[in-house]
Parts: C-alpha cells; structure tokens; sequence
C-alpha cells in the first residue's frame, strides 16, 4: 500500500506512456478519473472531502479503448457503448478483465 497525491483528469487516460509523463510532470501516485467532481462539490459546498482509492491499472498497463468509452468523468457507466465497443472488438474482453488481476511483482510472494 501506498499513500500520496492524486491528479484529476477530466480525460481518460489509456496509454501508459501518457500516464508516466503526467506522474514525471506531477509526482503524483495516482491518476483518478472518478472523484475529482466529487471533490468539487464537496469544496463548493464547504464539506471536508477525503479519498480512498484502490487502482487496479498500474502506470506500466494501458487501458483497452472500451474504458475510453464507457467512463466519464462523473464516474457514470454507459452499459450502452461498453457493448457496442466490445461487440466491434471482442479482443478488449480479456484485457478488460485483465484490470481485475493485480501485476506481478518481483520479490513478492
């Protein structure tokens, strides 16, 4: 586990060099894609705002294109395109689930 900044981006990032670059020009830990109008709100509002984020798509792994397509900022789901998407390319189901597996790392167990 590992704690530190986060960056919101309104945009989905796929590719993981996009994805170095912006930690190389930021130093953050993480990029989150899904709270930052969550954040927003709780500021306007004056609310305390904190979170607690599991990433299951490390910098090193690009995201299949259906992720473009079926997240949005406002951390709705588009049943709709995710079908579409995955009906034009079938391949992006087993990377797609390949999100769910946590990267090997050498020296653990």
């Amino acid at each position: 586990m590992r704690g530190g900044a986060l960056l919101h981006s309104d945009e989905v990032v796929l590719d993981a060099a996009h994805k170095a670059a912006l930690h190389t020009r930021f130093n953050c830990v993480a990029l989150d894609m899904e709270s930052g109008f969550l954040a927003r709100a709780a500021q306007e509002s004056g609310l305390p705002f904190a979170v607690l984020r599991v990433v299951c798509d490390p910098a090193e792994r690009s995201l299949p294109p259906v992720a473009a397509t079926v997240l949005s900022p406002d951390g709705g789901l588009n049943i709709g395109a995710l079908l579409r998407s995955l009906l034009r390319d079938p391949r992006q189901i087993s990377a797609s689930f390949a999100l769910g597996r946590m990267p090997h790392r050498p020296g653990a167990t």
